[in-house]
């Protein structure tokens, strides 16, 4: 029987450079006391997200932070299987295609899964690689200088949950005024960069595949944040059956907005013509059809970066939403 909980971390560095309330810190830090190995999907330098082993929390921490972008688990799948062969216990966390793979390639292999965690992020859908890459140069181009950190969830502004920020090596930054108007959110929340296989994903459902599940827990109104987790098997729970360095509540199923528990996101209409477009013309093409690239759009974002420098976004937001219900 799944279990609901909604946690926060006691450590405010932790909470500051994860994506909500540090449950994937939790939960791998209950791995590492247990001598065991923790999987987790990084940036590399050139900031292609890929699967890698951590013995310790150092690197861990490289893992903390949502990417959405197809990471290349391929290195993993041996590796994992040489671990649970030494007995080694084995915390694995991805999406839930790429969990449900490692668990097949597994049973293939005939190594028993007594010492694995499997933990999976419930996904929104997977971006484009390709598409995230032309978006980074871009901000270089514009920057004139070689990024050398992105991150998808910065936190940057009090109270958002989903910035974008880029360091280049020049020492400046790039930090989203709107997650609405920022070149790759507005198209990948439009659903027009997910693969293919996502609009017809079969994880998208309340039975999970993984021991646990993790996600950002929404409620109206809240302002701090905090991480959604789900136990799924008795092996889940367990690890969780000890002390807990946060706040952790148990929660009713019917307090969970989680859409992709439900069905998979809808494919847009217009996807292959934007790929057409985007394969022959280019990126700037497609911000100029589907995306910010317009005379509207920039200025849309230019009034963004003025209330965030003022720091009246926040304000003005809530007029916008009283002046709406009037």
């Amino acid at each position: 029987m799944q279990k609901f909980y909604k946690f926060k971390h006691n450590n405010l560095e932790v909470n500051k450079k994860s994506s909500s309330g540090g449950a994937f810190t939790l939960l791998s830090n209950k791995i590492f006391e247990k001598g065991g190995i923790v999987y987790g999907c990084v940036l590399d330098d050139e900031f292609n997200a890929i699967h890698i082993r951590a013995e310790n929390k150092e690197i861990r921490n490289k893992m903390r932070g949502s990417k959405y972008i197809q990471s290349n688990i391929l290195k993993s799948f041996d590796l994992v299987a040489s671990d649970l062969k030494e007995c080694h216990k084995v915390l694995f966390s991805g999406t839930p295609c790429q969990i449900n793979a490692m668990l097949n390639y597994l049973k293939q292999k005939k190594i028993s899964t007594k010492e694995l965690i499997t933990v999976e992020v419930i996904c929104h859908g997977v971006g484009s690689s390709r598409f995230f890459h032309d978006y980074v140069k871009d901000k270089e181009k514009k920057e004139k200088s070689k990024a050398v950190d992105v991150c998808f969830r910065s936190k940057y502004r009090t109270g958002q949950k989903q910035d974008m920020s880029i360091k280049f090596k020049n020492g400046k930054a790039y930090h989203a005024a709107s997650t609405n108007l920022d070149w790759f959110y507005s198209i990948y929340l439009k659903n027009l960069i997910l693969r293919p296989s996502c609009y017809k994903c079969k994880f998208a459902k309340q039975d999970r595949i993984a021991d646990i599940s993790i996600a950002d827990y929404w409620e109206k109104d809240e302002t701090e944040d905090y991480s959604l987790i789900i136990c799924n098997t008795d092996k889940g729970g367990r690890l969780l059956t000890n002390k807990i360095d946060g706040e952790f509540v148990e929660i009713n199923k019917a307090k969970v907005h989680q859409p992709h528990m439900n069905a998979p996101c809808n494919k847009p209409i217009d996807r292959e013509q934007f790929w057409k477009v985007y394969l022959y013309q280019g990126y700037e093409e497609v911000q100029k059809k589907w995306g910010n690239n317009t005379l509207k759009g920039r200025i849309k974002y230019m009034m963004a970066e003025i209330l965030q420098i003022l720091h009246i976004t926040g304000i003005v937001k809530k007029m916008m939403k009283r002046a709406k219900n009037d």
